[in-house]
């Protein structure tokens, strides 16, 4: 039975059914997080590797030669804990780049709204809707329990 499919009308069979999606539902997110977890990972070593060969720069070749000495960790460089002058400019340099970034898709954000459905929205945008839609799916599911409930 699918999430859209009517669930039983009997109380207890309801109960179960509910659970039996709750628990498929948490395997399906389980399952999605280890996939983000290893791409993570993959990604982290490709930066670190970057990093140490000088492509992103001298600021994050330096910070990562920090890191692989144990002086510190990306946690501290981007949340102010390390106050190198290496890591005060690799956030500075971040800070520009987010700030390049929210300019970017901002732009692309009005170039939709200006072209309508057929323009490609800003990964902000698609993240806020799908976020809208799952809270949107999550309070139509909980009003058919309610109703269920209020009609047995």
């Amino acid at each position: 039975m699918s999430a859209d499919e009517a669930l039983p009308t009997d109380l207890p069979s309801m109960f179960e059914e509910i659970d039996r999606r709750i628990e498929a539902l948490e395997a399906e997110i389980d399952q999605k997080a280890q996939a983000q977890e290893a791409a993570s990972v993959k990604g982290e070593e490709e930066r670190a590797r970057a990093a140490r060969a000088g492509e992103l720069g001298p600021e994050w070749r330096t910070v990562q030669r920090r890191i692989d000495g144990g002086q510190t960790t990306l946690g501290d460089v981007f949340s102010g804990a390390d106050e190198s002058a290496a890591a005060r400019a690799l956030r500075e340099l971040s800070r520009r780049n987010l700030a390049s970034l929210r300019e970017v898709w901002l732009k692309q954000d009005e170039d939709a709204e200006k072209k309508g459905s057929d323009a490609d929205p800003s990964p902000a945008a698609k993240v806020s809707g799908a976020a809208a839609e799952s809270h949107r799916h999550f309070e139509e599911a909980m009003q058919r329990v309610r109703d269920m409930l209020k009609d047995s």
